[in-house]
Formats: structure tokens, sequence, C-alpha cells
């Protein structure tokens, strides 16, 4: 299932009330907007696209961002949310989902979750499935090629800036996001790396890891890397808030062996990157909201073209019924002429 969050994510941090500015807000609301009224179909809009390869860290990313999801139209507690989640997978014909027993693990349906409130940031951001490396018993064939072909129709765009989640235990090389994002974004100009699961690598591998975080490996961005310590699976199940995972960061990051690899503080934690999401998704809108003014222009122009030439309305049963008569009168004045023509024989 593919998730179209337009999050509006509260921040703590007293710091980040200067990227709140109602020009900010302004801008990102028009995109929604447009968004919302299905102008992404026909042009591409800005926006973030949050990649990964399955269990690479993704979805604790994006729950460092406290948020709270009202589903379009109708407005209900956040505690209701599984139970729409559900009635929409049933909907679409997920497997697992109501009644259904068989079917697809993913489709290439949106759901759109809108979140309205007093918030601090405003992000948009599509939730991308975890691209799979092999099918499985319970993720065929089908499926992977399903989540290969929704990725690569976001990722392609070049208003899209990738957040590509990589696991800090793999080889980078290897991840079939960094692949994509290379495929895509060749120059690197619209991805942003971000590294997690430090914690769980090999005792004597932080250098490695660092290298790759410090942007000084073969695989090189012009946005860079971050990196998050993500919570443990105990932390997770306490529901620990926002503040105090930013202490457990802070804490892992500013001890051995990590303290030694003289890591940029304003390159990890959850915190950092969430200012840095919103000020680079910022810039971006800033730098192409002239580029979709235009083309909007451009197909409102051919769509009136368009328009001009379509015949006059028929509004009513008598007028569809004069069209058709003038239609047969047409074909018979046409077959009647070519009856009439002489055929001269080949000398």
């Amino acid at each position: 299932m593919e998730v179209d969050n337009l999050l509006r994510i509260a921040s703590g941090s007293s710091g980040l009330a200067g990227l709140q500015s109602k020009r900010s807000i302004q801008r990102l609301e028009q995109i929604s907007s447009l968004r919302a009224r299905g102008i992404s179909n026909s042009i591409d809009l800005p926006q973030l696209a949050v990649c990964g390869d399955q269990s690479s860290g993704k979805s604790s990313t994006l729950e460092g961002s406290p948020t709270y999801l009202f589903h379009e139209p109708t407005v209900f507690a956040p505690s209701q949310l599984p139970q729409v989640l559900s009635s929409a997978g049933a909907l679409m014909g997920l497997r697992g989902y109501g009644d259904n027993l068989t079917g697809p693990a993913f489709v290439e349906d949106v759901l759109r979750i809108k979140v309205v409130g007093r918030t601090g940031l405003h992000l948009s951001i599509v939730d991308l499935p975890g691209l799979i490396s092999t099918a499985s018993e319970e993720q065929t064939e089908e499926d992977v090629q399903t989540v290969q072909r929704m990725v690569d129709s976001y990722i392609q765009k070049p208003r899209t800036i990738i957040l590509a989640i990589v696991q800090a235990s793999n080889d980078n090389a290897n991840q079939s996001i960094i692949r994509k994002s290379k495929q895509y974004d060749r120059a690197g100009q619209r991805t942003v790396g971000v590294i997690t699961k430090p914690d769980l690598i090999n005792r004597g591998t932080e250098s490695r890891v660092a290298l790759l975080a410090k942007n000084q490996d073969t695989t090189k961005l012009q946005l860079g890397f971050y990196m998050l310590k993500n919570p443990t699976p105990t932390e997770m199940g306490h529901a620990i808030v926002a503040s105090q995972r930013s202490a457990n960061e802070y804490q892992f990051f500013h001890s051995s062996p990590w303290r030694e690899q003289n890591l940029d503080a304003g390159r990890v934690g959850i915190d950092t990157l969430r200012g840095a999401l919103q000020a680079l998704l910022d810039q971006h809108v800033e730098k192409e909201l002239p580029n979709v003014r235009e083309e909007i222009r451009a197909v409102i122009r051919s769509t009136e073209q368009d328009l001009l030439g379509l015949p006059k309305e028929r509004p009513t049963l008598a007028h569809l019924r004069m069209f058709l008569s003038e239609l047969a009168m047409q074909y018979h004045s046409l077959t009647s002429a070519a009856l009439r023509v002489t055929i001269i024989p080949p000398m």
C-alpha cells in the first residue's frame, strides 16, 4: 500500500521556529492543494520520497517526527487510524485485509492521508514500500515488480527529492535504493542519504560507516548523508517521546566509539534531519514553483485550445438526435457521391 502523507510534523525544537514563516507555509499549502486537485497527474510537483530496502529503518525514521493522521474527507481520532487503514486495504484488495485471504501484498493505488492541526514543521512526504530483493511465500514476484515500478515512478521525477534510507550494516554499494538513485539522479543533486541502525554494526567497522556519513566514501551525494540511531524494539514498544529519542541519540553519538569518529554534529540525530528536510523542501519549492506555474499555464492553454476544437454542446436528447441525424445525412451524401463516380477502366 502506498501512503501519500501530507505531513505537518510537530517539533519541540524552538530553534526551528524560523522555518515556519508564512511564506513557507503558504507555498507548501499551494503544493498540497494542487496535489489534492489531481494536478500531479499531469505535472510533476515538488515532494520528498522516502525510499529504502525492506527492514532498513525507513518506518522508524518517519516515526521520529510525531504525526497525527486524519483521513479525508472524514475526520477521526488517531486511535481509529488502524481501523481506517484496514478498511482501505480491504477496498484495495490487499491480502490480509478484511476478508481477503488472497491477492497482492502491494498495489499501486494511493491512500492519501492529510494531517491538520496546530503543528510545527510542514513537510510533504511520499512514503513508499520497502524494496524487496527476492520473492518469498509472503511476497510474490509480482509483488516485487509492483514495488519496483512504484518506487521508479516517483524517484525518476526530476522534482522529487529522494530520501534514501540505507542500513549501516549493509554494503552501501549493494543497496537497491543507492543503485536506483544513481540511475535516476546520476549527479546526486536531489538525493539525501540517511544511514540507520549504526548500533547494529560489528564493532570495529565504525570508521567505514563514518566515512560514508562524512560523504567521503565512493558513494558521494551533493546533499550528503545524515545518520540516526533508530529506537530499539523495547523503546518502540514503550512509545518513547521525541525528546527522549533525541537524548538517546545524543548520548549514543557522543560516546565511544562514535565520539572518536569526528562526525559532523549537524548531520546526526533525528532533530537535525527534521530541520534539514524542512529547509530543503522549502528551498526546493521556492526554486520549482515558478516552473510549476508556467507548466500549469501551458496545460491550461492547451486544454482551452482542445475545448475550442470540440463541436457544439449537446445538452438535451433533442440535440443528440439532431446531431446524429446530421451525421447520418453527411454519411448518406458521401456514399451517394461515391456511387455516382464513373470508374474508367485502365487502358
